[in-house]
């Protein structure tokens, strides 16, 4: 494999998974890369391309002449030796700009080798003249030919406009392959490929996937947290604004329920207590639908206790409908929506309502101590003081212009919600907004599937993109992923709007933790390994 960073970044990672399987199957695989360290995890498979200090040199070459992919010969020629020793029967290309190897002396070699090609696009640079990305100058000139790139001053950045030369010259250069196969980790880019010179040779689309054993929701700690342990929850519903009169059974209902169950009631706007015993935990509604799919879900028994049919939000009862673990009473007149719940039981009076509670079998109980949770839903977001609270969340490796983080800005200001953003710097933290929460760069995934875990949605403002990994990775850990429609990111998303148009952002479009996990887990890195693996041994 060639590729600009061995074990680092996504591409970097993609080749180490690729490589760690198939040496687990037998082949011998090596790892040819041009930047960054390697940790000793991969040594085995690293073959560093050149040195620092030319790398450096190609990069200057690239910014004064817009030669990007053209430096670096020498280093480029003692590798093609190598390559000739090693003898291999497949090599697989990724990323091959990124001032380290020099692409004319490379496929030149690939041309007469005969070797089999597997070249994977990570972006658009194999077929401009310049650029990496195109979309977000709404840029088409790549499909007949390059000049006065709109991008000239994006990576890869120049002084000068050559795109009209490079374009020419790579369309030459990649031309006349008899054994090349076209790999784009989104449908989006496929379909650029084929409008491009690069047409002439067959694509296939594998996605990007992940290690999808280190990305899943944190576990439900509520009982843990509110100090309830191995008791039945039995949680009422209130409606959203009630007068006094209508909790005059609550304290008779814990009585009559007893000590083995556990009044949990839930819809306060305000901090109302009335006498209550101190033994009924009184939650406040909350703005995070997260939250409230997981105090549902923590119930044993749910009791409407809404004196008529419209006292409760209609979000309430579609969620009901999709836990199979507790069982549903509705009170007084309504019949809305009965048949959609797994086990409902209706009543008229309390003591009917109790006896109905202790007599019933039909559900799998839930009164079991989760007091041995670590770092669980509850704990993680009291941490950082965020309960009740609708959580929005932005995560990249580098905010830019490109990945939107003045979108989030704009965001911030229209919306009174909790958002967060990683992978910002210390120079931009102190310019955002104070009611973002700011995490710089981390590199504990733990730390950053916690995260993943507690936000109610995930914003992908990018403006270029081929298809992010962030995107699986929140999908992955429950959560619902908006995006911009651009690049291949609609392909791993739930709701996708325009881009820029980030005042569009529907907050209040409800998804499920579970239908989110499950979208997440069809981009596993198993399943991206076994279309390579397919993919390396076609007509072999």
């Amino acid at each position: 494999m060639i590729n600009v960073c061995c074990g680092s970044g996504s591409t970097g990672r993609i080749c180490t998974d690729l490589a760690t399987s198939l040496e687990k199957k037998g082949h011998i695989v090596k790892i040819a890369y041009g930047r960054d360290s390697v940790s000793s995890e991969f040594e085995r498979f690293a073959i560093k391309i050149g040195s620092n200090q030319n790398i450096k040199l190609h990069g200057l070459k690239a910014r004064l002449f817009d030669a990007s992919g053209w430096g670096s010969k020498n280093d480029t020629l003692k590798f093609v030796s190598w390559i000739k020793q090693f003898d291999p029967d497949v090599i697989h290309l990724h990323n091959v700009h990124g001032y380290y190897i020099n692409i004319e002396v490379l496929f030149n070699y690939l041309k007469e080798s005969k070797k089999r090609i597997i070249w994977t696009l990570h972006d658009c640079w194999p077929f401009t003249g310049h650029a990496a990305y195109c979309d977000a100058a709404n840029c088409e000139r790549w499909i007949t030919g390059c000049f006065d790139c709109p991008n000239i001053r994006e990576y890869p950045k120049s002084f000068i406009d050559n795109s009209k030369n490079n374009w020419l010259n790579k369309k030459n250069l990649f031309d006349g392959f008899s054994n090349l196969t076209i790999v784009t980790p989104s449908i989006w880019l496929a379909k650029l490929v084929e409008k491009s010179y690069l047409s002439q040779y067959p694509v296939r689309v594998i996605h990007n996937g992940i290690d999808i054993s280190k990305f899943y929701p944190l576990e439900n700690d509520f009982r843990s947290y509110y100090g309830v342990d191995r008791k039945y929850i039995v949680l009422g519903l209130l409606p959203q604004s009630c007068e006094y009169d209508e909790y005059h059974d609550i304290d008779r209902f814990t009585k009559l329920l007893g000590d083995d169950y556990q009044l949990v009631l839930y819809g306060f706007d305000d901090e109302i207590t009335y006498g209550f015993s101190d033994s009924v935990i009184k939650i406040r509604s909350t703005k995070s639908y997260k939250e409230l799919m997981l105090i549902l879900s923590a119930a044993d028994y749910i009791v409407d206790l809404s004196s008529d049919s419209t006292g409760l939000d209609n979000i309430l009862y579609n969620i009901i409908s999709k836990i199979n673990t507790v069982t549903f009473f509705r009170g007084k007149s309504s019949e809305i929506g009965i048949n959609n719940y797994n086990t409902f039981i209706k009543y008229t009076r309390l003591e009917e309502l109790v006896n109905s509670i202790k007599n019933d079998k039909s559900v799998k109980k839930n009164n079991q101590s989760d007091s041995n949770v670590e770092n669980g839903y509850w704990h993680e977001k009291n941490n950082i003081n965020i309960i009740g609270n609708r959580v929005i969340l932005g995560v990249a490796s580098v905010w830019d212009k490109r990945k939107g983080l003045d979108d989030i800005e704009k965001l911030s200001k229209k919306l009174d919600d909790s958002i967060i953003v990683v992978g910002v710097t210390n120079r931009q933290i102190k310019k955002l907004p104070s009611n973002i929460i700011s995490y710089t760069r981390t590199n504990s995934v733990d730390e950053l599937r916690r995260i993943y875990s507690l936000a109610d949605v995930f914003i992908n403002p990018t403006y270029e993109d081929n298809f992010p990994t962030t995107n699986i990775e929140a999908l992955c850990c429950g959560t619902p992923v908006v995006s911009y429609r651009t690049g291949g990111s609609p392909e791993s998303a739930t709701c996708v709007i325009d881009k820029g148009c980030i005042e569009k952002l529907d907050c209040n479009e409800f998804f499920f933790i579970e239908e989110c996990e499950e979208m997440g887990k069809s981009f596993c890195k198993e399943s991206m390994i076994d279309n390579y693996m397919k993919l390396y041994c076609d007509n072999q």
